[in-house]
């Protein structure tokens, strides 16, 4: 049996989410989203444009703040939503 690290993330825990570019800068923004998305975003490190207010990207990353804001008030009892991390121990 492989050992194994499992770390179990309950989505009403999340305090921000973290966007990077792939030059490596990253942009956070807190939960929950207290404004709106900025139309358009350049990474802070390379300048490039990561989105504009037409965007799939932006539709996307404005669609998670919105679920994630969402779930975070959801006062289900029965139900709750999180994230599971494994970590395989060589």
């Amino acid at each position: 049996m492989t050992p194994k690290k499992v770390l179990t993330i309950d989505v009403k825990e999340f305090k921000e989410i973290e966007l990077r570019c792939e030059c490596g800068t990253c942009i956070r923004f807190p939960l929950p989203l207290k404004n709106e998305l900025p139309k358009e975003q350049k990474c802070l490190g390379c300048h490039r444009t990561l989105w504009d207010h037409e965007s799939p990207t932006r539709t996307r990353v404005a669609n998670l703040l919105n679920a994630m804001r969402d779930w975070a008030g959801f006062e289900q009892k029965i139900l709750g939503l999180s994230f599971v991390i494994t970590e395989v121990i060589s």
